[in-house]
């Protein structure tokens, strides 16, 4: 299969090559040192992104507090997903690709033996991989143009798929990261394909555990205070509207009295206008609820 081709899943086969075709989702393995790639239909049971800061505290004696020095910043991802097949062919690809995926933990070796021989060898490379599940898991500092993209091969990049309205392979738009392994568990509740002495499961859970490698320029420069990667982690820009300073309610003002005695009222507020609001929309949900459920009203 060239490159293009083997992205796409079996037209038509199942209600999960549907998905998979028309939402362009699904999780991508590249394999740095070889080049092999291995991937699935995106149903994702499981997602985690974690950020963690590393201190490292100094007790020192009368201070009630330590003293912390930053040391880095790190990333890991959890994913958990279903690989399901539909008929028999495509549960024995699977497993195939699971055997692939699997054997991509290994790290290559710069001599040449024996099949059978269990002395390490010299290691060439180690088994790093680039990841891409979607704007999730995502390189996000590859901006190189749409034609460079192309020649070079290995499919577009983030920024040149946006425009092309297709999504990029993790060859060029994927995180670059360690994985401590895979688990793998056939959920036999559902059923197996079972022939020959040999078992194809028809649904098997997958899960693996990311660590991140950062390969662009990380945190926010002193002169401007803008981020020195504006589109991490997930692909958008650090200026959209969203990123403003939302406008802080007023406090509503006490009741003040006049020199007569008479309490003025309060004056509305910002407060008072959104449970107005709110209260309007639950009244008109009530009446379209009365609507529906009445046959047309009273």
């Amino acid at each position: 299969m060239s490159s293009s081709d083997e992205i796409f899943f079996k037209k038509g086969a199942d209600e999960t090559d549907a998905v998979a075709q028309s939402t362009q989702v699904w999780i991508d393995f590249y394999h740095v040192p070889t080049g092999n790639s291995v991937f699935f239909k995106g149903l994702i049971s499981a997602f985690s992104d974690n950020f963690q800061s590393n201190w490292n505290p100094v007790q020192v004696y009368g201070r009630m507090d330590p003293i912390v020095t930053f040391q880095n910043t790190t990333r890991t991802i959890f994913m958990d997903w279903a690989v399901v097949a539909s008929s028999k062919d495509e549960a024995v690809d699977n497993l195939r690709k699971c055997g692939r995926l699997f054997s991509m933990l290994y790290p290559t070796y710069a001599e040449k033996s024996s099949s059978n021989v269990l002395n390490a060898a010299t290691i060439n490379a180690g088994p790093l991989f680039k990841v891409r599940f979607a704007n999730l898991v995502q390189d996000v500092s590859n901006a190189t143009s749409i034609d460079d993209a192309l020649r070079a091969g290995g499919g577009p990049t983030v920024a040149a798929s946006r425009m092309l309205s297709i999504p990029p392979r993790a060859e060029k738009g994927g995180l670059l990261g360690a994985i401590d392994g895979f688990s793998y568990r056939p959920n036999f509740e559902l059923g197996a394909y079972i022939e020959s002495g040999e078992i194809y499961a028809k649904e098997v859970i997958l899960s693996c555990n990311i660590t991140v490698l950062h390969t662009h320029a990380m945190g926010w420069e002193t002169d401007n205070n803008e981020l020195r990667q504006g589109a991490f982690p997930y692909g958008q820009s650090s200026s959209e509207e969203a990123e403003k300073p939302s406008v802080r309610l007023r406090e509503p003002p006490n009741s003040s009295v006049t020199n007569s005695g008479q309490q003025v009222p309060e004056e509305p507020t910002d407060l008072d206008d959104r449970t107005n609001e709110v209260r309007n929309q639950q009244l008109t949900q009530a009446a379209v609820d009365r609507f529906v459920l009445g046959g047309g009203g009273e």
